[in-house]
């Protein structure tokens, strides 16, 4: 699995080339403003979870806590 991974990625260079470091690192940059990889807080994730479950029907919605 790893040679085919090799494989696709010399394709891939040899296609579009190697990507240029400035680039890179300015979309990096947009990825970070965007929150893209941040990792949640436990209040957070709590928040999330307990969201789904309610769209799940798997729990009945708390006073006071909402998403967002």
């Amino acid at each position: 699995m790893l040679a085919e991974a090799h494989e696709a990625l010399a394709e891939y260079i040899a296609t579009y080339r190697e990507p240029d470091p400035e680039d890179m690192a300015a979309t990096r940059g947009r990825l970070d403003e965007a929150g893209v990889d941040a990792y949640e807080t436990a209040e957070e994730r709590a928040v999330r979870m307990a969201a789904l479950a309610r769209l799940r029907g798997e729990s009945r919605p708390e006073p006071g806590l909402r998403a967002g």
